[in-house]
């Protein structure tokens, strides 16, 4: 028999933090719930979940708006570099 749980942080080929997932009630009670992995899913649980979406997007949104002011720099010209170097690095990688 399975449970939903709603996932406290990322757990390897389950899931990510705040996904609903569908687990077998052992795995849940011997594995996710001693480690506060995940935490079964209440009505309580599901708003406290909707608020979390909404403060990311937020979150979110807030680093699209910074993002302008940062991403030129890094779409600079490249640094140009001596012949011999370029060479050496290129014998060295045979």
């Amino acid at each position: 028999m399975s449970i939903e749980m709603i996932l406290m942080q990322d757990v390897k080929d389950l899931g990510t933090a705040g996904q609903v997932v569908k687990v077998s009630e052992g795995y849940a009670r011997n594995f996710l719930v001693p480690r506060k992995m995940a935490a079964l899913v209440t009505e309580g649980n599901r708003r406290q979940l909707a608020k979390l979406e909404v403060q990311r997007g937020i979150e979110r949104k807030a680093l699209r708006e910074k993002r302008p002011n940062w991403l030129p720099l890094f779409r600079r010209d490249p640094i140009p570099f001596p012949s011999r170097l370029v060479k050496a690095i290129n014998f060295l990688d045979l």
